[in-house]
């Protein structure tokens, strides 16, 4: 929408309105039928909010923390070997690309999570990424200052 106060007409809005452009490439992501243990193995060296479990459709179907996957084989509350399905949880909270960053603020505090996967929509939940609770936060914050002139 223009801005009324700009004699050129030019569409001074710069600002994010969804979560789009703040998805990044998950960082975890397994199938389902793998092992804690193939899981813990396939990590990547920089740090893991969550391990994304998706079926042959890549739908979302679980997800758990990697420090509770590391926690349980310590205390031997399951081995290695257990499939990881047995000790996920479902996605109880997801974003869609298209929601708006109040919508999408609000799915964090109820989460109280860090990172939320990204879903490709209400009815299918093929998983496309995750956001970041901090970039979400900056999103919003430039949201509402308003531009320099």
């Amino acid at each position: 929408m223009p801005d009324p106060a700009d004699p050129s007409g030019a569409d001074d809005d710069w600002r994010l309105f969804t979560v789009s452009e703040l998805v990044k490439p998950c960082t975890a992501v397994v199938r389902r039928g793998a092992t804690v243990e193939q899981v813990l193995n396939g990590l990547p060296k920089k740090p893991v909010q969550a391990v994304y479990v998706i079926n042959d459709d890549k739908e979302l179907v679980a997800s758990v923390s990697p420090h509770t996957l590391l926690e349980g084989i310590k205390t031997g509350q399951f081995a290695p070997s257990t499939d990881i399905e047995a000790v996920t949880s479902p996605v109880t909270s997801s974003l869609r690309s298209d929601m708006p960053l109040g919508a999408a603020l609000d799915a964090f505090l109820r989460a109280n999570a860090r990172v939320l996967p990204v879903t490709s929509g209400q009815w299918q939940a093929i998983l496309i990424g995750e956001v970041s609770r901090h970039d979400l936060l900056l999103a919003v914050q430039d949201r509402m200052s308003k531009r320099p002139r």
